[in-house]
């Protein structure tokens, strides 16, 4: 083979070997393929947080006395107490110390609530996460400001069952518009929330393309519900 049959054989290889070269880079990297962003499962996370928190106020009150053969009592001069804890008659729930539910309600700007015969030690939630119980009252026994004691205000937000419940049912019935609130148009989102034993409660996901790729991020949350209970949970956030 003469000189110039050798340079064009090794000119082939060489293009061939590069055409392979590029073949393998496109294989394993695809440019085509949209890339993954963690930044938009934060995101999504901190949407979620946004739209499904609430707002919990609450604050403990100490009665001095339980008089004998009443089953209610009003907490007098209570007007600025009911403003720092954002309360009305829509949100307002009592429990005493054995954490038993009370009919509540503010009646011209002062707090009424059911009694326990055993129980002195009271606690006031003012959230619109609570349905609140509301009695019938008449001839309750009246605290004035020497006659009880309120400790702190403690503030927090927590995510709320309620709106968890909202969003499952509007993800599963109008996903199209309900995605606009959380992702771009171009991506997808669920998520799952999870108890202590790892059992799933919310499971507000659909079937995932094949081919994509799912990002992922687990982080606590705690969730209250209508009773202003508390509970720890876990919640799994994805977009693909």
């Amino acid at each position: 083979m003469n000189k110039t049959g050798s340079g064009h054989v090794e000119v082939i290889i060489s293009f061939v070997l590069f055409i392979g070269f590029l073949g393998f880079i496109f294989i394993a990297f695809n440019p085509l393929k949209p890339s993954s962003n963690s930044a938009i499962v934060n995101s999504v996370y901190n949407v979620l947080e946004e739209n499904l928190s609430v707002e919990l106020n609450k604050v403990s009150v100490n009665l001095n006395s339980i008089p004998a053969g009443q089953n209610c009592f009003k907490l007098l001069n209570t007007g600025q107490l009911i403003s720092d804890l954002s309360c009305n008659n829509q949100n307002i729930l009592i429990k005493d110390k054995d954490n038993r539910k009370k009919p509540a309600q503010i009646i011209n700007n002062e707090i009424v609530s059911g009694l326990s015969s055993d129980s002195n030690f009271y606690t006031i939630y003012c959230s619109d996460e609570v349905n609140p119980n509301l009695g019938s009252f008449s001839l309750c026994e009246e605290y004035d400001e020497t006659q009880y004691e309120v400790g702190i205000i403690v503030s927090s937000n927590y995510w709320s069952l309620k709106k968890l419940n909202d969003l499952r049912n509007n993800y599963q019935t109008n996903y199209d518009n309900t995605k606009k609130e959380f992702v771009r148009e171009t991506s997808d989102f669920g998520f799952i929330t999870w108890d202590l034993n790892l059992s799933k409660e919310f499971d507000v996901t659909q079937e995932v393309p094949k081919g994509l790729d799912v990002i992922s991020k687990t982080l606590p949350i705690n969730i209250i519900d209508s009773d202003a209970n508390v509970t720890k949970h876990t919640i799994t956030v994805m977009t693909w």
